[in-house]
């Protein structure tokens, strides 16, 4: 499988194709098409996107300079793995930046998107009731980063968009149950900004920071957990252990290198 980010790898389209590899690596970030830890190859990368080394590289390091992924000593490209006090704190700025922006979307937001708004809504619910947790993820992020363009200010959209980079590798620990009680807040949400309340919309976007938190420390205190009592008392069989362990996007496997085995140990 090849997945072609740019045709004729030369000189004079180097910008171009870089910047094409940029984009569909911070898309699958974006996505949660990565594990926490999860290692990425230079080598892999550059042929299942069918071009050179040398733009993946330059796209991996910009990823980097904008802390969405960690370079190792050894070389070694990696998605980030957050601590409880992080997953705390990408909160906090999450509740400033996209607080703000479902205020100004609020006031800004067109006919056209609101309409789109509400076909991610629709769809969300469709998704909730197939109990497709994979399609929910995907359907969620077009809902709040429709509602972030809808602010008009690009500034503040490529600032969200960053924040959750850093963080969506925890949403493949995600299941359906955890998507259902986050609904109303995206009911409300799209209710404040057809009303036009920026108070209703911001308040409803920042309910929903804290909860997906909530949900994070959660999962995150849970992975830890599992794979701690079986590492110590080996009490799952091992396809039990690969069937619980949360798998990565296609691209994911595609292109990443072998990755870590488990969980590094809590710490606060």
């Amino acid at each position: 499988m090849t997945v072609q980010a740019e045709s004729n790898d030369t000189t004079e389209n180097f910008t171009t194709v870089a910047q094409r590899t940029y984009d569909l690596l911070r898309d699958a970030l974006l996505n949660g098409e990565f594990l926490p830890g999860q290692s990425i190859s230079l080598r892999s990368t550059a042929e299942a996107f069918g071009i050179s080394q040398m733009p993946v590289r330059q796209a991996l390091s910009r990823l980097q300079a904008e802390g969405i992924l960690v370079m190792h000593e050894n070389r070694t490209v990696t998605v980030p793995e957050v601590t409880p006090a992080q997953i705390v704190e990408y909160r906090d700025i999450r509740i400033a930046l996209e607080g703000l922006a479902a205020e100004l979307a609020s006031q800004h937001a067109s006919t056209r998107e609101i309409e789109e708004l509400k076909g991610h809504f629709e769809a969300m619910k469709q998704a909730l009731r197939s109990d497709d947790i994979r399609s929910y993820i995907a359907l969620n992020l077009k809902f709040h980063m429709c509602i972030y363009r809808a602010s008009s200010s690009k500034t503040l959209l490529a600032m969200i968009e960053t924040m959750w980079a850093k963080i969506s590798a925890y949403s493949r620990w995600a299941a359906i149950g955890d998507a259902v009680g986050t609904l109303t807040n995206h009911a409300r949400a799209l209710d404040g900004i057809i009303r036009r309340d920026a108070i209703m919309a911001r308040t409803a976007i920042v309910q929903d920071c804290c909860d997906t938190c909530e949900i994070q420390l959660r999962l995150f205190v849970e992975h830890q957990r599992d794979f701690a009592r079986a590492a110590s008392q080996d009490i799952l069989p091992a396809h039990d252990r690969a069937k619980r362990e949360p798998k990565s996007g296609s691209l994911g496997n595609l292109i990443s290198s072998k990755r870590r085995g488990r969980p590094r140990k809590l710490t606060a």
